[in-house]
């Protein structure tokens, strides 16, 4: 069984939960929040978990440390409701911008939303930048104790076993991989949320 903890990288090297969850982004953040709500234990695996937004090197003219990399998502108004449902509206209105209107143009021609012809919400989403987004699902997964966070890489998973297994590789506490630490998570289920590397 994973310990509840405060800070990542406290994953035993041999842990057993309900969910290994591969990805830290807005979607495997969410996912592990979600289920922890309704009892699960997960364990979640990303090379970024520090405290805060994603952080990384600027590119191009720019120099110095950014914070996120820069995308701001469109959330669809059912969407922004599953964290409404986890507590986290007030926080992420913050950072948010409303959506009233959107409009689709192809060869075929346009076609406009309006969230004043919507019965419940008058909006049909809100923008908010990456940031601020994971910077408070990341709190809020700290806080949990259902949610175990390993800073690390995801190796792989094996499915042979009646559990599956997630293999991970930790990352050091200065930021690099420490090739002598990491293990495996089993787990009933194992999903990826790493954006490419999922497939």
């Amino acid at each position: 069984m994973v310990p509840p903890r405060t800070q990542p990288n406290d994953v035993a090297a041999e842990a057993d939960v309900d969910v290994a969850i591969a990805g830290g982004g807005p979607v495997g953040l969410t996912l592990a929040l979600a289920l922890a709500q309704r009892g699960f234990r997960t364990a979640l695996v990303d090379a970024d978990l520090t405290p805060g937004p994603r952080t990384g090197p600027r590119t191009g003219a720019r120099t110095g440390p950014r914070t996120g990399d820069g995308r701001a998502f469109f959330v669809a108004f059912g969407c922004w409701r599953i964290w409404r449902a986890l507590g986290l509206e007030a926080e992420l209105l913050a950072s948010a911008q409303p959506v009233t209107s959107v409009e689709a143009k192809g060869q075929a021609g346009a076609i406009s939303f309006l969230a004043s012809d919507c019965k419940d919400e008058k909006v049909l989403g809100y923008m908010i930048e990456q940031g601020p987004l994971v910077a408070a699902l990341k709190a809020a997964a700290t806080a949990s104790e259902r949610v175990s966070l390993c800073a690390g890489r995801s190796l792989g998973a094996d499915f042979a076993d009646p559990r599956a297994t997630l293999a991970f590789e930790a990352a050091g506490r200065d930021g690099g991989q420490d090739a002598g630490r990491g293990g495996k998570i089993s787990a009933a289920l194992v999903v990826g949320c790493d954006g490419a590397r999922s497939g």
